[in-house]
């Protein structure tokens, strides 16, 4: 107690609390869980979940490793009263402030081990890279998060307003209002985002595991940070079915969690080998459900874990989207416009997907799917299974009466009894369709032009079974998931009433439209067994579980 004399503010859950100094004279309330009197390595933890008692990963990390390890959790800028959560602009400083506090304490060994869970996670990303990062962070164990939140909260420039928004009135609700006007206010990137891109900087990251989900909601910031961690060698990724969404009800693959990736974490903290069976990436094949839903199919091809050294090089191939609503493998049939009329206050409904706090995960799509404004193109039963592993996009000549409007995509598996469940949708806003790569900005489009634009539907691996089908619907909208755009041109921070367009979907060979998969052979992603490399220990298993109950 001596060596945090004058900073002690209570005892908690038999941790001492006390204030740490940021540069900015900001005092974070830290929860420190070690033994003053020994030498130890510190497990630790940012988090803005501080109500309730909340106890952290790094607790549970701490108490797994035993003696020699204890725990520090800090309350993240902007609880408590302490300082303004900026959007974790301020997480890299903050962290690197802690961290030299930390190992000045006469108790520590001068090592640190990081954890984080979903936004805890997004603050162990932001202490990873630049020329900055901490040297006393040896290892780190990410648990479903991004490593650059601009992309994750505006997926192809559109606003990804319900994750957003709901999340801030749920952790900051005093804050929220300002904090929504301050994103909306950089709808663009720049450099007020460049605080929370990990990638900005992308260099060999600390050893870790990261854990993700091809439903969760932050998949691709997850695959964005893999992608500089993974030139570290004992890094590894691990992407399990639903992630966040697995705390919504994920259908089929709720139970297909990963029990093993917590030792995985476990075994690099204690510098003991990750068991050979686990490569660099360890991913589950998604596969059909059963009859009702409840569960995968196991007499259906996928559902099954796969390890690689990489993902595997898929074969990138394209269906044409035909004038007979049919995806051929070859252009076939006569050019055709598609039009149907987009009314930004009747938005196509949000029903699974990539969510948290709405429906998530494999849900039927097909009360959606016969709506005016969608519109479904469908191949013919597969003969043979049909798998992909990587990036799914959509490349569609479109064309709308507005200077601004949106088009989603959804690919879904269509069974023999007519069910048409969701894999991956995406969205693309047209004032954005050039991005904002080399200095350009939005830009209205012309009405009544042909444009070529791509869609893309993020990242997932699925095997569809024979006598299935798969299919494409296109749209405009996708709410509350998405805001609806109001087909008015105007930025995000200014209100304008919404607008009807009417738009068009051109396929055939003057305007070749086509979904394209990534195509694996089913011996690129071979079965192996994961219960030979061990399980997560029971109090490990409790503390992840708890850990994530604070996020709902």
């Amino acid at each position: 107690m001596t060596a945090l004399a004058g900073l002690v503010t209570s005892l908690a859950l038999g941790q001492i609390v006390v204030n740490v100094t940021m540069r900015d004279g900001v005092n974070l309330l830290t929860h420190v869980g070690c033994d003053t009197g020994k030498k130890q390595t510190v497990v630790f933890e940012v988090s803005p979940y501080v109500d309730g008692g909340y106890l952290s990963l790094a607790e549970g990390y701490a108490e797994e490793l035993g003696e020699g390890y204890c725990s520090v959790r800090q309350e993240m800028r902007g609880t408590n009263g302490r300082g303004t959560y900026d959007m974790m602009r301020s997480s890299s400083n903050d962290t690197q402030d802690t961290i030299r506090w930390i190992t000045s304490q006469p108790w520590s060994t001068g090592a640190v081990f990081q954890t984080g869970i979903s936004a805890d996670a997004v603050n162990a990303f932001l202490s990873s890279f630049g020329p900055a990062k901490p040297s006393a962070i040896q290892k780190q164990f990410i648990a479903w998060g991004s490593a650059n939140a601009h992309t994750s909260l505006y997926p192809s420039m559109a606003y990804r307003k319900y994750l957003h928004e709901t999340w801030l009135a749920r952790t900051f609700p005093t804050q929220s209002s300002f904090l929504i006007s301050e994103t909306v206010n950089h709808e663009a990137p720049g450099t007020w985002w460049d605080p929370v891109n990990a990638t900005a900087q992308c260099s060999t990251g600390y050893p870790a595991v990261i854990l993700g989900g091809w439903y969760d909601i932050f998949i691709d910031g997850t695959v964005e940070g893999y992608a500089c961690y993974g030139k570290s060698p004992e890094t590894r990724l691990v992407i399990e079915p639903c992630g966040h969404c697995g705390l919504s009800g994920c259908p089929i693959y709720e139970m297909e969690y990963s029990n093993f990736t917590l030792k995985m974490g476990l075994d690099l903290f204690k510098g003991s080998a990750i068991d050979p069976i686990f490569k660099k990436v360890t991913f589950y094949v998604l596969g059909a459900g059963n009859d009702d839903g409840s569960a995968p199919d196991r007499s259906a091809p996928g559902n099954y874990w796969t390890s690689l050294d990489q993902f595997p090089t898929p074969e990138m191939t394209d269906f044409y989207l035909t004038s007979a609503n049919a995806l051929a493998s070859s252009m076939e049939g006569d050019d055709k416009a598609f039009s149907y009329v987009y009314r930004p206050e009747e938005p196509a409904p949000t029903f699974g997907g990539d969510n948290i706090y709405l429906t998530c995960g494999a849900r039927d799509q097909r009360d959606i799917e016969s709506r005016t404004d969608v519109i479904v193109f469908t191949s013919m039963p597969l003969s043979s299974e049909l798998a992909i592993t990587g990036e799914i996009k959509a490349t569609l000549y479109v064309e709308s009466n507005r200077t601004d409007t949106d088009f989603t995509a959804v690919l879904t598996d269509v069974y023999p009894d007519g069910r048409s469940l969701l894999i991956k949708e995406g969205i693309v806003r047209m004032r954005w369709m050039n991005g904002v790569t080399g200095g350009a900005y939005p830009q209205s489009i012309t009405p009544n032009t042909v444009y070529k634009v791509t869609v893309r539907l993020s990242i997932t691996s699925y095997v569809f079974a024979p006598y299935h089908k798969f299919r494409l619907a296109v749209s405009s909208s996708n709410s509350p998931r998405m805001s609806a755009n109001p087909n008015t041109g105007v930025p995000l921070n200014q209100n304008s009433l919404p607008v009807p367009a009417q738009n068009t979907i051109h396929v055939g060979p003057a305007h070749p439209s086509y979904l394209t998969l990534p195509v694996v052979q089913m011996s690129q992603i071979p079965r192996i067994d994961v219960s030979r490399g061990g399980t997560d220990p029971a109090g490990m298993r409790k503390a992840m579980e708890r850990a994530a109950m604070k996020l709902l």
